[in-house]
C-alpha cells in the first residue's frame, strides 16, 4: 500500500474513532453547550468580566454587590458554582447511564462512559476560574492601592482556589465509587427507564425538578427580591445548572421518542415566534394634554421672568447625554448633580435634556433628585445607580424570557419588566417611588424637560417619549410646524402615560439585554429599541430644540442666551484586522455609520451653538480601569467616573456653566470649588496590611 493509500486509511480510522466519541458524547452534549455559554458569558464579555470584578472588592461601602457582607457574596458564588459542576456531572452520567451507547463497545467508548461526566464536573469550576483570571487581566497593576489585597491579586488568587477546587472535585469523583463501596461502573447492556434507577437517584431528580419549578417561580413572581443579595455571575451560575438539568431531561426524552431535538425545538421557535410575544407596552394612565414646544418655551421663560427679573437675557441650556449603559447614566448624573450641588440654580436654567440609553437613565435620575430634592445630590446619585440592574434581569432572560420563546401564547413576564422594577427599587433609600411615579408628572413643575431617544424598528426614526408633544395637534390657521423633523411622539404612538422607569427604557431598550417594546396602535405594531440605533449622542434632538430656540418661531427669543451641554465619552474603536476582513465588513461598517452618524449630529449641534456656547464633558474611558457597557459598575469603574468629574478639561467645562450663572469671572474661586466625591476617588488610602484586609472580609465591609 502506497503512501497516499495508508493516509486514506488513517483518516477513515480516524473518523470513525470521532463518530464513535461523538455518539457516547450526544446524551450529554446540553451540559457540554451551558458549560460553553457560561464561559462565553463570564469570560468574553465585557459586561461577565465586569460582574466578576465585583468579587474582588470588599472595604467599601458604597461598592456593588456590598448589600450583602463579602463573605456571603463569595459563598453564594460559590455554591452557584458547585451547582453548576454538580449538575453537568451528575446528570451527564444519568443520561448515560440512562441511554449508554451500544454495544460491542470500543475502548475508548469505555473510557468516555467513565470520565466525560467527571471532566464536565471539573470544567464546572474551571470555567469560572478562567473567567476570574481574565478579569484580573484587565485591571492595572497600580489599581485598587486602598485595598490589600488589590483587586487585581484577588481575583487571581479566587481564579486559583476555584481551579483547585475543580481538580479537587475531579478526584473526588474518581475516588467515590471505591471510597464509598458502590457497585463498579460498567457500561449497561440496554436502555434504562428512570423507575429502574436506585432511590436515591430517583429523589435526586425530583427534588431537581421541584427546585427548577420552585425558582421558576420566584423569577415570575419577584425577580428583584430573589436576587437581592445574589451577584449576576452568582445568577447565571444557578441558571446555567438548571438548564444542564432540563436539557438533559429534554435530550433523553427525545432519544426515547426518536425526535430529533434540535430540529424539534427550531421548528417550535419559528411556529410560536408568530403569536407569543410577551414585550407588549401598555400605557399605565392617559396622558394629559401636554403642550408644544413653544408653548412650553413661552411658559418656561414666564417663570423666569418672575424670578430672576434681573436677568437682562436668560442663561438657557440644553443638554444632550449620550448612550453607553449604565457607563453612560452614571456619568450624566454624576456631571448634572455636580453643576447643581456647586450651582444650584443651574436646574432653573436648564430647559431640555436630550438622551439616548443609559444618557435617558442618568437625565431621568437627575430629574428625579430635583423633585426629592436630597440634601446632597452627588451621594443621591451614587446610591440609585450603584446597584446590580443585571441580576433580576438575567434570571428573567433565563428563567421566563427564554422558555417564552418555545412557547405559542404570551404567558409569561419578560425581563424588561425587571428591569424597570430594579429601577424603581433602586430609589428606596433616596425617594421611594420616585421612578414610578407618572412620566408626564416630571413636566408639572418647572424644570428641565426630557426628551428620551428611542428607534422604531420597522421604520429607523426616533422615537422621542417627552412631556412635551413632539407631533402638536393642527392650529386653525393649518397644520402645526414641527420641530422635530421624522421623529414619531411616543406618547401619542402609546396612547397614553406610562412610569418613568417604563419611558426611560423605551429609549434604553439594549441588545437582547432588553427586548424590543411592542407598541400596538390600532393595526399597526411598532417596536422600538435603543436610541443608539439612530444615533447615539442625543445631540439630533438638542439640535433641534436649540435651533428653534434661536429661530423666528419662538417669540421669546431676544430673551434668551442659548447655550448648549454635550455630555459624551470615549469610544474605544473597533479593532481592524484582515481576519474575516470581506465578511466582517458590512458589520464593521453598520457599526461604524451608527458612530458617525452620531459625530454628524454633535457636529451639527456644535455649529448651531457656536464656540462661546459650547460646553462639553468628556469621560475617557481608555485610561486603565475598565468601564464597560452594560447595567452594572464595579467599585473601582465608579471610582474612576468620580475622578473624571474634577479632571481639568471638566472642571473647566464646570467653571464655564458656573461663570454664567453666578457672574463671576471663569477663574473666579466660587466657579472652580473641587467636588467633594471626586477628590475622594482620586485619593489613595495607604495599606494598612493583610490583618485589616481580614478583619474587613469577616466583618463583610
Amino acid at each position: 500500500m502506497g503512501l497516499a493509500g495508508r493516509l486514506l486509511s488513517f483518516a477513515r480510522r480516524a473518523w470513525a474513532w470521532l463518530r464513535r466519541c461523538l455518539s457516547t458524547l450526544l446524551p450529554c452534549r446540553f451540559a457540554i453547550l451551558v458549560l460553553g455559554l457560561v464561559a462565553v458569558i463570564l469570560a468574553l464579555t465585557d459586561q461577565g468580566l465586569e460582574s466578576l470584578r465585583v468579587l474582588a472588592e470588599f472595604g467599601n461601602a458604597d461598592q456593588v454587590g456590598a448589600r450583602e457582607p463579602y463573605l456571603l457574596r463569595l459563598l453564594i458564588f460559590f455554591l452557584g458554582t458547585a451547582a453548576l459542576a454538580s449538575s453537568a456531572w451528575y446528570f451527564s452520567r444519568q443520561a448515560l447511564l440512562l441511554d449508554p451507547p451500544p454495544r460491542p463497545v470500543a475502548r475508548e467508548v469505555e473510557v468516555l462512559f467513565r470520565w466525560a461526566p467527571r471532566v464536565l464536573g471539573v470544567l464546572g469550576f474551571v470555567c469560572p476560574a478562567l473567567a476570574l483570571w481574565f478579569a484580573a487581566g484587565q485591571y492595572g497593576i497600580h489599581e485598587g492601592l486602598d485595598q490589600n489585597p488589590s483587586p487585581r491579586t484577588l481575583l487571581k488568587i479566587l481564579a486559583a482556589a476555584f481551579f483547585l477546587l475543580g481538580l479537587g472535585f475531579g478526584v473526588l469523583l474518581s475516588m467515590r465509587r471505591s471510597r464509598f463501596a458502590l457497585e463498579s461502573l460498567n457500561v449497561p447492556e440496554g436502555r434504562r427507564r428512570v423507575r429502574q434507577l436506585p432511590v436515591s437517584t430517583q429523589v435526586v431528580l425530583w427534588t431537581s425538578a421541584g427546585v427548577t419549578l420552585g425558582l421558576f417561580v420566584g423569577i415570575i413572581v419577584a425577580p428583584i427580591r430573589l436576587t437581592a443579595f445574589v451577584a449576576t455571575p452568582s445568577v447565571v451560575l444557578f441558571c446555567a445548572a438548571i438548564w444542564v438539568f432540563v436539557g438533559t431531561v429534554l435530550v433523553v426524552s427525545s432519544a426515547r421518542l426518536r425526535l430529533p431535538l434540535f430540529t424539534a425545538l427550531l421548528l417550535l421557535l419559528i411556529v410560536s415566534s408568530g403569536s407569543n410575544d410577551n414585550h407588549r407596552v401598555l400605557p399605565a394612565a392617559p396622558a394629559r394634554a401636554r403642550p408644544g414646544l413653544a408653548e412650553a418655551t413661552t411658559s418656561w421663560v414666564s417663570w423666569m421672568d418672575d424670578h430672576y427679573p434681573e436677568e437682562p437675557r436668560h442663561p438657557v441650556f440644553v443638554v444632550a447625554a449620550e448612550g453607553g449603559g449604565l457607563r453612560a447614566g452614571y456619568w450624566t448624573a454624576a456631571v448634572l448633580a455636580a453643576i447643581q450641588a456647586q450651582f444650584p440654580t443651574f436646574s432653573d436654567h436648564c430647559f431640555a435634556i436630550s438622551g439616548v440609553s443609559g444618557g435617558s437613565l442618568g437625565a431621568a435620575v437627575f430629574d428625579g433628585l430635583l423633585a426629592a430634592r436630597p440634601a446632597d445630590f452627588r451621594t443621591a446619585a451614587r446610591e440609585i445607580l450603584s446597584h446590580d440592574f443585571l441580576a433580576p434581569t438575567v434570571a428573567r432572560l433565563f428563567g421566563t424570557d427564554l422558555p417564552q420563546q418555545f412557547l405559542p401564547w404570551p404567558i409569561l413576564p419578560d425581563r424588561g419588566a425587571a428591569m424597570e422594577r430594579a429601577w424603581e427599587r433602586a430609589w428606596n433609600g433616596v425617594a421611594r417611588e420616585t421612578f414610578a411615579r407618572p412620566f408626564l408628572g416630571t413636566a408639572l413643575e418647572h424644570g428641565p424637560s426630557l426628551f428620551l431617544n428611542g428607534t422604531e424598528v420597522e421604520t429607523g426614526r426616533r422615537v422621542i417619549f417627552s412631556p412635551i408633544s413632539i407631533e402638536p395637534p393642527p392650529t386653525a390657521t393649518g397644520p402645526a410646524e414641527l420641530a422635530f423633523k421624522n421623529a414619531r411622539d411616543g406618547i401619542e404612538l402609546l396612547g397614553g402615560d406610562l412610569p418613568v422607569s417604563g419611558a426611560v427604557h423605551m429609549s434604553a431598550r439594549f441588545t437582547y439585554v432588553s427586548p424590543a417594546g411592542t407598541i400596538r396602535s390600532g393595526k399597526s405594531i411598532h417596536r422600538i429599541v435603543d436610541g443608539g440605533y439612530f444615533e447615539n449622542s442625543g445631540a439630533a434632538t438638542a439640535s433641534e430644540i436649540l435651533q428653534f430656540l434661536q429661530s423666528g418661531r419662538n417669540p421669546s427669543r431676544d430673551r434668551l442666551d442659548a447655550r448648549v451641554i454635550l455630555i459624551t465619552h470615549t469610544e474605544k474603536s473597533l479593532p481592524v484586522g484582515e481576519v474575516l476582513s470581506e465578511e466582517l465588513a458590512p458589520l464593521r461598517a453598520l457599526f461604524a455609520t451608527r458612530v458617525a452618524r452620531g459625530d454628524h449630529a454633535v457636529a451639527e449641534l456644535r455649529s448651531a451653538a457656536g464656540p462661546a456656547a459650547w460646553t462639553e464633558f468628556n469621560l475617557r474611558t481608555d485610561e486603565g480601569v475598565p468601564l464597560p457597557l452594560g447595567w452594572l459598575l464595579s467599585a473601582q469603574a465608579r471610582r474612576a467616573i468620580d475622578a473624571a468629574i474634577d479632571s481639568g478639561p471638566n472642571k473647566a467645562a464646570r467653571a464655564q456653566v458656573g461663570a454664567l450663572l453666578t457672574d463671576l469671572p471663569r477663574g473666579a474661586a466660587r466657579n472652580n470649588s473641587p467636588d467633594r466625591l471626586s477628590q475622594t476617588a482620586r485619593r489613595q488610602e495607604p495599606s494598612k496590611g493583610v490583618g485589616a484586609a481580614i478583619r474587613k472580609i469577616v466583618k463583610g465591609r
